[in-house]
């Protein structure tokens, strides 16, 4: 009886191996983690080519509205094929237009291991009062610098890890204004790893990135976060366009696109909107 019994036992632990086995091979509600993510990196990896295509090689575009089309589609319309979390950083409530003011969007994939290793740098550019988003990162670790020449308050260490500088970054270097160049030099960040670089200053954006992105000064920064600001006119977007396909040939992706509530749109479109790219 108790060899009938054992008998019995392992048949029925057979068939269970051999059900489990053939369910976890061919059921479809068994795929594993790395499956389903290989899967949809390959996915994202075949749109972004696509998307790139498009950025770098549309050059002619046979009027107007067909070039702002595609301009304004690209830019809202991010693939974020470079980040996982996405988190937003800092800002204010502005009970005028009921939205979020200075808030930063960031992938913070890497931003602790950054920490950990001592390695997270932040550039910050037009402060105009609002501390939020300087603060929260200096308060997890990274190390920030924050400039703004308009406020009134001088150069000083504002705590242990922010330093603000009444100095702004401009194409050329003057007394109250500092090229890129010079502003890593003073910070003695040269061809060093720059986590977060982060430019809020008013439309001046554009002379700063046409005298940077024929250089290498942004081959060390991962992030770059802007606010943009656009006229619905051929010349301002022709501009932007061009910074774009700059952007990506250097290995930027965007990876977030976000308008400006109180401003809203100008003749049918936002022209002034958060933009985020990464590495």
């Amino acid at each position: 009886m108790i060899g009938g019994h054992a008998n019995k036992f392992w048949i029925l632990l057979t068939c269970i191996f051999i059900w489990c086995y053939f369910w976890g091979v061919f059921s479809p509600h068994m795929h594993t983690n790395e499956e389903s993510d290989l899967f949809f990196q390959k996915w994202f990896q075949n749109e972004d080519k696509k998307k790139i295509k498009e950025i770098l090689n549309t050059q002619n575009f046979a009027n107007d509205e067909t070039l702002f089309r595609s301009f304004f589609q690209l830019t809202a319309n991010p693939l974020q094929s470079k980040c996982r979390v996405l988190k937003r950083i800092g800002g204010n409530w502005m009970p005028s237009c009921n939205f979020v003011d200075g808030a930063k969007w960031m992938c913070i994939d890497d931003i602790m291991r950054d920490v950990s290793r001592n390695k997270c740098v932040v550039y910050s550019f037009g402060i105009n009062n609002d501390w939020s988003f300087d603060d929260q990162l200096a308060n997890i670790g990274c190390k920030v610098f924050s400039f703004d020449p308009t406020m009134k308050i001088d150069t000083h260490q504002r705590s242990k890890n922010l330093m603000f500088y009444k100095l702004g970054i401009s194409s050329e270097s003057n007394d109250q204004y500092k090229s890129l160049k010079d502003i890593f030099q003073l910070t003695k960040n040269t061809d060093k790893y720059i986590t977060y670089l982060k430019m809020d200053i008013e439309g001046h954006e554009r002379e700063v990135l046409k005298s940077v992105l024929n250089s290498s000064l942004l081959k060390n920064v991962k992030q770059i976060a802007m606010e943009w600001h656009l006229t619905r006119t051929k010349n301002s977007v022709e501009i932007y366009y061009d910074i774009l396909r700059k952007l990506y040939k250097q290995g930027f992706r965007i990876i977030s696109y976000e308008p400006n509530g109180c401003y809203g749109k100008k003749n049918n479109v936002f022209g002034l909107f958060e933009i985020v790219f990464r590495k």
